[in-house]
């Protein structure tokens, strides 16, 4: 059994946004996954909370265990432990008259008056119980992100997956040297050093592409080999860049020009890839190569790295679209999915209830209200909404919290697209 104590205050890339924001909500869910799908063991969220009164005050902290729990719930995390049971800023000994933060994280206060997040967390145990199924089927996922040598893994990973959800898609994680997992995408985020993958592992990855799977690879200051005939592309030269990438990436009409630091400026010419974006001066920036019966696409800037260690680039106004290439790549393989949208706060899992039924749970990891936006593949219908009670398939998610709902194959041709307002 394997078990995380995710606080944004002790974990790398996490403490940088508000509790109530994506970043922060998904961390619980992303770095269990992270340590389950490595370590091919249950993982289970032993400790967590939101470290007192200069964090965030009592209803923020509600909010976030709410949305916590449904985001662990929904990620197969097997169970949320908050720590802890009962404030302690009354008592004058040790530990609790050295470290402030230990003081006032309880779920009731020290005259035993409970505080919002104990409702959270007795009201999610009674939605539990309402529930048609005992355990909630693992969710569906779409793509495997493989960590390498030479980079920040956690932070890669964190990134990937936050990025995934944003843009309607789930992941899984594994390290370049466990057997490869299959999937119908393959993501190589933020690639550095020169002993990225071992041959043999990358060539056994090249034979999935060959077969008919996606390959993202987003490039840090990596040294790749074989490149040239895989990807499409021949290196003239490089140089190491004095100022942040600028990415326009022409195969996304609308999309604004987006920066990110990247190491080296790479002078490429295509022998046989499509240039999807380029950089001011012509280069291209994001490609895409067949081979085989599948495709290589090439980011020359290691967004994912360089989007872990920035706050608000997940969220806000400041935050750039970096999801919407997420989206682009994952466009085949998101293609079972039942359930798609486009608000990047909202999460969705889909799980299997059979082969005409699935569970949805859509998660609004936002402080605001998300109107609907949900949409529903041809040949699905809404079934039954299980929360919040009195909810119905096109309401509103309020702030940090979720709608749980299935969804059933529709004997009729259902138009594609519905959107969830219409249904």
């Amino acid at each position: 059994m394997l078990t995380t104590h995710p606080y944004p205050l002790f974990t790398p890339h996490c403490d940088h946004d508000p509790i109530t924001t994506i970043r922060s909500l998904l961390h619980g869910a992303a770095e269990s996954r992270f340590y389950a799908d490595i370590g091919r063991k249950p993982c289970l969220i032993e400790e967590t909370g939101t470290l007192g009164p200069l964090v965030c005050n009592e209803e923020a902290a509600a909010r976030f265990l709410r949305c916590a729990l449904f985001s662990s719930w929904a990620h197969d995390c097997h169970g949320l432990f908050w720590w802890c049971a009962c404030d302690f800023g009354h008592l004058d000994h040790p530990p609790y008259d050295w470290d402030s933060y230990e003081r006032e994280l309880g779920l009731l206060r020290a005259d035993r008056t409970p505080k919002p997040v104990l409702a959270e967390m007795t009201g999610f145990g009674r939605f539990l119980r309402t529930l048609p199924w005992a355990k909630l089927p693992p969710r569906s996922t779409q793509a495997v992100c493989i960590l390498t040598h030479g980079q920040d893994n956690w932070g890669a990973a964190f990134a990937s997956f936050i990025l995934a959800k944003q843009a309607g898609f789930d992941v899984e994680f594994q390290h370049w040297d466990q057997p490869l997992r299959d999937a119908p995408l393959y993501l190589l985020p933020s690639i550095c050093g020169a002993q990225v993958l071992a041959r043999r592992h990358y060539l056994a990855l090249l034979e999935r592409v060959r077969a008919g799977a996606t390959l993202y690879v987003s490039l840090g200051d990596a040294m790749l080999s074989p490149f040239t005939e895989q990807f499409g592309l021949e290196v003239l030269g490089r140089r190491r860049r004095d100022q942040p990438a600028r990415l326009r990436i022409d195969a996304l009409p609308g999309l604004p020009e987006l920066a990110a630091a990247a190491p080296f400026h790479l002078q490429l010419v295509p022998t046989h890839a499509a240039v999807l974006g380029r950089e001011p001066d012509g280069s291209p920036a994001f490609t895409c190569a067949t081979l085989g019966k599948g495709r290589i696409l090439l980011l020359t800037a290691p967004i994912e790295t360089y989007l872990v260690g920035r706050p608000g680039a997940f969220h806000g106004p400041g935050s750039q679209p970096f999801w919407r290439i997420y989206e682009y790549v994952s466009r085949e393989a998101r293609s079972d999915r039942a359930v798609s949208k486009r608000e990047p706060n909202l999460g969705v899992t889909e799980h299997t209830l059979g082969a005409d039924k699935r569970a949805v749970v859509a998660i609004n990891y936002s402080p605001e209200p998300v109107e609907g936006g949900m949409q529903l593949a041809e040949g699905w219908k809404p079934a039954e909404v299980l929360y919040p009670a009195q909810a119905t398939w096109g309401s509103a998610i309020r702030a940090n919290d979720a709608l749980v709902f299935t969804i059933e194959r529709d004997g009729r041709r259902a138009r594609r697209g519905v959107s969830s307002r219409s249904t």
